[in-house]
C-alpha cells in the first residue's frame, strides 16, 4: 500500500500530537492510549512462522490485524526499523474496548517487541508511537517497520519440519556437526530419520565474532549442505540469517565460516544443519523449510550472551565487549583503568577449572609506557607485563568490530613478553605466574585488567579483555579425529582448508606442525583455540606433511600422527567420478580411480556438472578411455540436469570413444552415468570440463 495521501495524514498527525501533550499535562502512562489513526486492515498469518506487516508505518497510526485465532501466539516487532530511533508498541481489541491487551517499550534496543496471544478470536488493533518527552506517545513523519509473525498455535510446534520423500534411505545423511562446545559425531544414518533435534545441545556465542561450523558427510554421496540461526528469535529462518552453503563430497568435513551480526537477541535460540542431494535451480540455495527428496535435517541450540563463545570442548570463556574504548590516562601511574568482566558458573580454580589464559587488546602508540596486571575476585593480582614493547605500539590489533588478533597470556606460550618488541599478537609468556590463580581459588565475580601508563607523552585505550578457563584436566587430551584430509590423499585441490574434530579428554588449544619435510615439520600455529587452520595456496604436485597435537592444562597429546597428502598435478581442480553436483568451469575429470588407479567393481555412479558462469555451457574434451568391452561396464553422457534429458553419448565398451561435447539445454549442464559388474575394471577416462559461451553451442 503507498502513501500517496501523505498530506492528508499530515493533518491527522498533527491532531493526533495536540491531543497527546494535552492528555501528558494529566497524566502519564507506559502504554500509549487508544487515539491513532487507522492505516490499513490486515489478515492475520495462518502459517507458524508466516509474517504479516508493513514496512512503512508512521508513529501515531495502527494496524488492524483481522481473524487472530484465540490460543495462537504472534509475535509484534518493529525491531527491523531503521528511521525511528526508539518505538512503542500497544496492543487493544479491534475498536479499543476494554483498554489495552499488552504494551512493549525498549525490547531490542530502543525498539519494540512484544508476544501476543489472544483469548478469543477476532480482529486487535496495533498501535505503533514513538516516545516523547516524559514518557509520552509521539506521532512523526518516519516510518516503522512493523511485522506480525505466527509464532506457535495451540499443540504446535514453533519451527517448521522439514520433510523428505526419500530421505537417508539410501545413504544421504549428516554424519556429524561440531561448532564450539557441540561436537555431534555420527548423528545420522542410512535408514534413520530426517529430521532430528539435537536442541538438547548448546554451545555460547557472541555477537559480532567469527565461527567456523563443520558438517561432516555421508560416505556415499556428495551432498549440498545449508547453515541457519535464528537471530531474531522469530521462528523463521530467513535468507539474512543463513551461514552459508556447501558442497562436500563423500566422506570429508565441510567448512562454514561465518560472523554473527553485531545486533542480535540474547538468550537462546536455534541453528538448523540441512542437507540435500539437490535443489531445484542449478547453483540455488537450499530451503530452511521446504520439501526434498534425499537428505536430512539436524537442528541445535545456540546461545548469545555478552560474552564470548568457549574456546573449546570443555572451555569457557568470557569477555567484556569488543571496542571498549577505555581511556588509560598519560603518566598516570599507579592510577589505574579497570576493565572487567564477570565470572560465574565455575568450580574452584585447580580442583574443577583453570584459568588458562587471558588476552587484550590495547592501542597504545608506545607500548613499553604501560604497567598491566590481572587481578582476581579474591584481590589477588598477577604481573602480565610491565615496561615491555621497546619501541613499538600496541597490544593485539583492533579494527572495529574484530577483536580476533589479540595479545594473548599463557603459561604454555614458547615467548616471553619480557623483552619482546611491540606490537604483541599472538600468544606469550606473562612476567607472572597464571597458575597462581589455580591454588583453590574461587573464580566467581568481578576479574579486573588493571592498566595503567608510566611515562609522559602518549595516551592508550583498552579496546577487549577476555577470560579462557577450562575444565581441570588430570591427564593430557587424546589425538584429535575426523580428519578433513585423510592420510594418502591425492589430487588434493590447492586452496584446502585443513579441519578436525576433538578427540576425547577435554583439549583447550592444538598446535599445528606444517610443511613438505616429514621430519621436519614447522609450527605453525600456536595454542590455537579453533578446529580448523588454512595453510595458505599450496604448491601443485606436491606431497605435504601436517600433524594436529591437541594440549590441555595437563600437557600435550602424545603419538599424534603425522598426515600426508599430495596435491592435484597442475593445479587444475580434480572432478572424480561420483555421485552428486558440481558447478564449476574448469576441471580435470576422472573416473573413480582418478589419475592413477582404475575404478573399482560394482561402481553405479550420476554426476550432473553445471557451470559457474552465467549465459554458458558445459564442454567436456575426453584425451583417454578405457573401460570393459564385451557390454560389461556402461558409461553415457546425457545433455541434461539428469538422467531423464537426451543420451548424447553410450557406451557398452565399444571401441568408439568419446570425443568432444558440448550442453545445449537452458542449464548448460552435462549429466554422466557409470555402472561397472563385478569384476574387471580399467584405467577408465581423463577428459577436460570448461565452459562456452551458449553463442558457440552447436544447434
Amino acid at each position: 500500500m503507498s502513501k500517496e495521501n501523505s498530506n492528508m495524514k499530515n493533518i491527522y498527525r498533527n491532531l493526533i500530537a495536540l491531543t497527546i501533550l494535552i492528555l501528558s499535562s494529566f497524566s502519564l502512562q507506559a502504554q500509549c492510549p487508544y487515539n491513532n489513526q487507522l492505516w490499513v486492515t490486515i489478515g492475520a498469518p495462518t502459517t507458524i512462522g508466516a509474517s504479516v506487516g508493513e514496512q512503512c508505518v508512521f508513529p501515531g497510526e495502527f494496524i488492524r490485524i483481522s481473524g487472530m485465532q484465540a490460543g495462537s501466539t504472534y509475535r509484534i516487532s518493529t525491531c527491523n526499523t531503521t528511521d525511528v530511533a526508539d518505538t512503542r508498541v500497544t496492543v487493544y481489541a479491534q475498536g479499543g474496548a476494554g483498554g489495552a491487551l499488552t504494551f512493549n517499550d525498549d525490547f531490542c534496543g530502543l525498539l519494540s517487541r512484544v508476544d501476543f496471544t489472544p483469548t478469543a478470536n477476532g480482529g486487535y488493533d496495533i498501535l505503533v508511537d514513538q516516545t516523547g518527552p516524559g514518557n509520552t506517545c509521539e506521532s512523526i513523519d518516519e516510518c516503522v517497520d512493523l511485522s506480525i509473525t505466527l509464532i506457535g498455535t495451540s499443540g504446535s510446534t514453533d519451527y517448521c519440519i522439514p520433510t523428505y520423500s526419500i530421505g537417508t534411505a539410501n545413504g544421504d545423511f549428516i554424519n556429524g556437526v561440531s561448532l564450539g562446545t557441540i561436537n555431534n559425531q555420527n548423528s545420522g544414518s542410512v535408514g534413520g530419520p530426517s529430521y532430528n533435534d539435537f536442541t538438547n545441545l548448546n554451545t555460547n556465542l557472541s555477537s559480532s565474532s567469527s565461527y567456523t561450523l563443520s558438517v561432516r558427510n555421508n560416505p556415499d554421496f556428495t551432498e549440498i549442505v545449508s547453515a541457519w540461526i535464528d537471530y531474531n528469535q522469530d521462528f523463521q529462518f530467513s535468507d539474512d540469517e543463513r551461514l552459508g552453503q556447501v558442497s562436500i563430497s563423500a566422506n570429508q568435513t565441510g567448512l562454514i565460516d561465518f560472523t554473527t551480526p553485531a545486533n542480535v537477541l540474547p538468550g537462546a535460540t536455534r541453528m538448523r544443519v540441512r542437507m540435500v542431494f539437490s535443489v531445484p535451480v542449478s547453483g540455488g540455495l537450499v530451503s530452511s523449510c521446504a520439501a526434498s527428496s534425499l537428505g536430512e535435517t539436524e537442528d541445535y541450540s545456540v546461545t548469545f550472551s555478552t560474552g564470548n563463545p568457549p574456546i573449546g570442548p570443555g572451555a569457557t570463556s568470557f569477555s567484556t565487549l569488543c571496542g571498549q574504548g577505555l581511556q588509560i590516562q598519560d603518566n598516570a601511574c599507579p592510577n589505574y583503568t579497570l576493565s572487567t568482566v564477570d565470572v560465574g558458573g565455575l568450580g574452584s580454580l585447580g580442583t574443577t577449572h583453570v584459568l588458562s589464559s587471558a588476552e587484550i587488546i590495547i592501542s597504545h602508540e608506545m607500548a613499553a609506557d604501560l604497567d598491566l596486571y590481572l587481578e582476581g575476585p579474591d584481590g589477588s593480582v598477577v604481573e602480565l607485563s610491565t615496561d615491555n614493547g621497546g619501541a613499538g605500539a600496541n597490544y593485539g590489533i583492533y579494527n572495529i568490530g574484530d577483536c580476533s588478533q589479540t595479545a594473548l597470556f599463557t603459561m604454555s606460550a614458547v615467548t616471553p613478553i619480557a623483552g619482546s618488541i611491540a606490537p604483541f599478537v599472538g600468544s606469550y609468556l606473562p612476567e607472572g605466574d597464571l597458575n597462581d590463580f589455580n591454588q583453590g581459588t574461587n573464580p566467581n565475580g568481578l576479574w579486573r585488567l588493571r592498566a595503567c601508563d608510566d611515562f609522559a607523552g602518549d595516551i592508550g585505550t583498552i579496546q577487549f579483555f577476555k577470560l579462557n578457563f577450562s575444565l581441570n584436566a588430570t591427564e593430557p587430551p587424546a589425538c584429535a579425529e575426523n580428519f578433513s584430509v585423510v592420510e594418502g590423499a591425492a589430487n588434493v585441490a590447492l586452496d584446502q582448508q585443513l579441519s578436525w574434530s576433538a578427540g576425547a579428554g577435554n583439549p583447550t588449544s592444538y598446535d599445528v606442525f606444517f610443511g613438505t619435510d616429514e621430519n621436519n615439520l614447522a609450527l605453525v600455529s600456536n595454542d590455537q583455540s579453533g578446529t580448523s587452520y588454512d595453510p595458505g595456496p599450496l604448491a601443485a604436485s606436491t606431497t605435504y606433511y601436517y600433524q594436529i597435537v591437541p594440549s590441555n592444562n595437563a600437557g600435550d597429546a602424545v603419538g599424534c600422527a603425522v598426515i600426508s597428502f599430495a596435491t592435484v598435478a597442475d593445479g587444475t581442480p580434480s572432478i572424480i567420478m561420483s555421485n552428486g553436483q558440481v558447478t564449476t568451469c574448469s576441471g580435470n575429470f576422472y573416473d573413480a580411480g582418478g589419475p592413477n588407479d582404475n575404478y573399482a567393481d560394482n561402481e553405479f555412479f550420476l554426476l550432473t556438472v553445471f557451470p559457474e558462469t552465467a549465459n554458458s555451457a558445459i564442454q567436456v574434451d575426453f584425451s583417454s578411455f578405457i573401460i570393459e568391452d564385451g557390454g560389461f561396464d556402461l558409461f553415457a553422457i546425457v545433455d541434461g540436469e539428469d538422467d531423464l534429458a537426451e543420451v548424447i553419448y553410450f557406451s557398452l565398451g565399444n571401441p568408439d570413444a568419446p570425443t568432444t561435447y558440448t550442453a545445449t539445454n537452458p542449464a548448460g549442464a552435462l549429466t554422466f552415468l557409470f555402472q561397472s559388474d563385478g569384476q574387471g575394471n580399467f584405467a577408465g577416462w581423463e577428459a577436460s570440463i570448461t565452459c562456452v559461451p551458449f553463442g558457440s553451442v552447436p544447434e
